[in-house]
């Protein structure tokens, strides 16, 4: 068994043009998950994440607070608390904060996790 408070985890700052704050709670390099990778992504007004895919990897958005955008391929779904959107392996992404007013932020799970090096090249 393992613990870790979300303000303990490792973490990367994207700037503008895809602002956000992703939190790498569990992964394979943090605290050795072999199955999983868990975050907790945070998006501020304006942000958002590069279009992007994980081709063997699926991966389930879950919003905690704010509210914004997840366009899967051609279609946008307006998000907000409580809202869960379900990435299968192989379809373009994008999370969107360009109208809000506060932080979007969201839970992250994809299984099988991303190393480090897809992590970083599929997330720009």
């Amino acid at each position: 068994m393992k613990f870790i408070r979300e303000s303990e985890a490792e973490f990367e700052v994207f700037e503008a043009p895809h602002a956000r704050k992703i939190r790498h709670v569990v992964a394979p390099w943090t605290l050795g998950s072999k199955h999983v990778w868990f975050g907790v992504n945070d998006y501020p007004a304006g942000g958002c994440s590069n279009a992007h895919t994980h081709e063997d990897s699926e991966e389930t958005f879950y919003v905690i607070s704010g509210s914004g955008q997840i366009k899967v391929e051609d279609t946008i779904f307006d998000v907000t608390v409580g809202d869960t959107v379900f990435v299968e392996p192989g379809e373009v992404h994008q999370i969107l904060n360009l109208e809000g007013t506060e932080t979007l932020k969201l839970v992250s799970v994809v299984t099988p996790p991303f190393t480090r090096d897809d992590f970083s090249s599929s997330h720009k």
